[in-house]
């Protein structure tokens, strides 16, 4: 994305950097749902050379362009899947929750709890509905801004997409996880990121304590509940 989008680039590279910030991956075995290419693997690469980390995602193709071990890359969805270790430390699920529906997330919590080690945590991301960004593109979309063909030259494909207030995403933790800490993402707001991206990271960038209003997305850090 750094050429093309470079907000982008700068939002991906703010979610790992959250992300992973509070935890130590020497012996700890590490699952990222969702993976695509393999962005997390090449950043923990970076952390602890030897990481014990497995990937799946439902694209075949995402796998193929990706320096993840085959043998450690799994093709389908996590909760259909079986993987050669039955428990991981830490579970990565980033850029996943907002295309999946209400009980496709429902099952994917399950999932994950049922497969944490003892003392485990959880890392999900989350678009953020109360944030200024998704209420401009709502109405965008809503008055056909900048269309062509029926897509949007600023919007990007058209699909439905689930997002969350913060209490909407603890409702969806329906007691399974104890939420231990919140990061907010992403302080580029639509359209001016896709407009003036370089100055839009800039402004971001300088947010010593950034809003919830101003960020599009945010992560939960979630234990087991005892």
């Amino acid at each position: 994305y750094g050429k093309t989008q470079p907000f982008l680039a700068y939002f991906h590279r703010q979610r790992l950097e959250e992300a992973t910030r509070p935890f130590s991956f020497t012996g700890k075995r590490v699952l990222d749902i969702g993976a695509g290419t393999g962005q997390l693997y090449e950043f923990l690469l970076e952390k602890e050379p030897a990481i014990d980390y497995y990937a799946c995602d439902l694209s075949v193709e995402m796998k193929k362009h990706s320096r993840v071990p085959p043998e450690r890359y799994f093709v389908g969805q996590a909760t259909a899947l079986h993987f050669p270790v039955d428990d991981f430390d830490l579970v990565f699920v980033l850029g996943v929750t907002t295309y999946l529906s209400r009980s496709e997330n429902d099952r994917l919590l399950q999932w994950i709890v049922a497969h944490l080690r003892p003392g485990g945590q959880a890392v999900l991301s989350f678009t953020h509905r109360r944030s200024l960004d998704y209420q401009l593109r709502r109405l965008f979309r809503a008055f056909g801004w900048g269309r062509k063909d029926g897509r949007s030259l600023l919007l990007g494909q058209r699909f439905p997409i689930s997002a969350f207030s913060l209490p909407e995403a603890r409702t969806l933790m329906n007691d399974q996880f104890q939420v231990e800490q919140v990061a907010w993402l992403n302080q580029t707001i639509f359209p001016f990121n896709r407009l003036f991206p370089r100055w839009s990271i800039w402004l971001a960038r300088r947010w010593r304590r950034p809003a919830p209003w101003a960020s599009s997305d945010f992560l939960l850090f979630l234990s087991r509940q005892q």
